[in-house]
């Protein structure tokens, strides 16, 4: 569509977007850049934000990435700087990063409360924190009469409440009151306008799709009033608020979402928000005869925040060594105890924190294992010397979100089925014998296959992953055919995407 503003609205102003590497966050680097504005974006995967970057760029808007996390100062103050030392001045600051999940109040962990809280109140604080020196009037790079502009995302959940979701409404209230205590604050004393944008059901996001499911979906658009808006209506609304066509708006939460947030229904009961979360009997594809694709599923599960819909006993089976009561259902102390009661098809949730030991693990049903924690390295499986392996595929499954680390052996060994490795951390470690250890070793079948061949029996996905030590990523006893090869380049690691494909 079209936009309504004029082309150079924007023209020598400089945007700082968290969050900016996908979503609506991008969606506003985009236009701010279209009509004019440098952009930096903020965010903490890196290969998201180069991506965002080179995205950008290829529109012709002046812009760069900087990897970091709004919850910590220092990676704040080292955004905001390299923005100014890049540029020159700041003008726009949007805070765009967020967290979400489904989950009912008393379901929710004190952790996975915390964790919505910690990014998108106090990471939005932070960030406003450490650009106020350049956004205020006179500041760096500013003229000494007009100051900088900050838009707050916020969200309408809260508008008056809604199932389950306590922790974000209680996060996002939080930012609409920042954002009117800081325009009266910092538009008195500095010349900062301070506003915020509450988007409503956005269609075109990952977001409605992980809060709601597609039945559901499917309901709401029979309805007039729950039509669903585009990212692009998210981001007209934050072009008008830093541009001049907003200079005299102050201290208002602009909400964006054709006026659902006036009705609010239950959606879903409590006993569809756990259905949700598992849906392992319509949705695993690693169920026999299920025929949804891979592509699908791990879009379900990948995202940042899916980890979290787990934190119920009633949902995915946990291993959990902080536990003292191993009699409540679905907990286990260790992951051997775990893939024993596993039923074909089951997620089985590894609480980060510590180390997991991982001893010659076999694994003979299709199972999916996730880390627990917000990075890979937050949770860690430790395979000692004297293993030939921490785990032993025979069978179809998904490793994600976790830490494998081995002293003398391999991480992974594969016999068989599809292994599905993503955003994980593969290590072995240094010594003199480091000529026999392998990340990777697959032992399932050999031939050469053309490029254009994806075969559906034997094979190996790795994505997003960092593998370091060892004698080669991957080890064969066969020939395999590798698609889709990109490789990165570090001081200390290499970065891989490839797929494995044998028979």
């Amino acid at each position: 569509m079209e936009s309504p503003f004029k082309a150079e609205i924007l023209k020598g102003k400089v945007a700082l977007v968290t969050g900016g590497g996908s979503g609506i966050g991008y969606e506003i680097s985009l236009e701010l850049g279209k009509h004019g504005a440098s952009v930096a974006i903020m965010g903490r995967r890196k290969y998201v934000v180069h991506s965002a970057v080179d995205a950008l760029r290829s529109h012709g808007i002046p812009a760069i990435g900087i990897e970091g996390d709004v919850r910590k100062e220092d990676d704040a103050a080292r955004t905001v700087e390299s923005t100014f030392q890049h540029f020159g001045r700041l003008d726009i600051l949007v805070n765009a990063a967020a967290g979400n999940f489904l989950a009912a109040a008393e379901d929710l962990s004190p952790n996975g409360f915390r964790t919505v809280i910690n990014i998108d109140t106090v990471g939005t604080f932070i960030m406003c924190h450490e650009a106020l020196k350049y956004l205020k009037k006179g500041g760096p790079g500013k003229d000494p009469s007009i100051g900088g502009t900050i838009i707050n995302i916020s969200a309408v959940v809260q508008y008056p409440a809604t199932w389950n979701q306590i922790h974000a409404s209680a996060a996002k209230a939080a930012v609409d009151s920042m954002t009117r205590s800081l325009a009266l604050e910092w538009g008195e004393d500095h010349g900062i306008l301070v506003n915020g944008i509450a988007p409503g059901a956005i269609g075109d996001t990952t977001g409605g799709t992980k809060l709601a499911p597609q039945e559901i979906l499917n309901q709401l658009k029979q309805k007039p009033l729950y039509t669903f808006g585009e990212k692009w209506d998210v981001a007209m609304a934050a072009l008008y608020l830093a541009s001049d066509a907003g200079k005299f708006v102050n201290g208002t939460i602009l909400v964006v979402d054709g006026g659902q947030w006036l009705s609010k229904p239950r959606l879903m009961s409590k006993e569809d928000v756990k259905k949700l979360s598992r849906r392992e009997e319509t949705s695993c594809p690693y169920k026999e005869g299920n025929t949804l694709s891979m592509v699908q599923h791990e879009l379900l599960i990948s995202h940042s925040r899916w980890c979290y819909l787990a934190c119920h006993p009633r949902l995915w089976l946990r291993v959990d060594r902080s536990m003292k009561d191993f009699s409540e259902p679905g907990v286990f102390p260790n992951i051997e105890e775990a893939v024993s009661a596993a039923r074909p098809g089951d997620t089985i949730l590894i609480a980060a924190g510590g180390s997991h030991l991982a001893s010659n693990i076999q694994i003979r049903k299709p199972l999916c294992l996730i880390g627990g924690g917000e990075l890979p390295d937050e949770t860690t499986l430790v395979c000692l010397r004297g293993s030939d392996s921490a785990l032993e595929f025979l069978s179809t499954c998904k490793l994600s979100n976790l830490t494998v680390k081995a002293e003398l052996g391999c991480c992974l060994l594969h016999r068989s089925g599809r292994l599905i490795i993503d955003e994980c951390i593969l290590q072995c470690e240094s010594n003199p014998l480091d000529y026999l250890s392998c990340p990777i070793v697959s032992t399932a079948g050999s031939g050469v296959f053309p490029s254009n061949l994806k075969s559906d029996g034997d094979s190996v996905s790795v994505s997003h992953t960092r593998i370091e030590g060892g004698a080669k990523a991957v080890l064969t006893s066969g020939d395999l055919a590798l698609q889709r090869v990109r490789v990165i380049y570090a001081r200390t690691c290499l970065y891989f995407w490839f797929d494995v494909d044998c028979k």
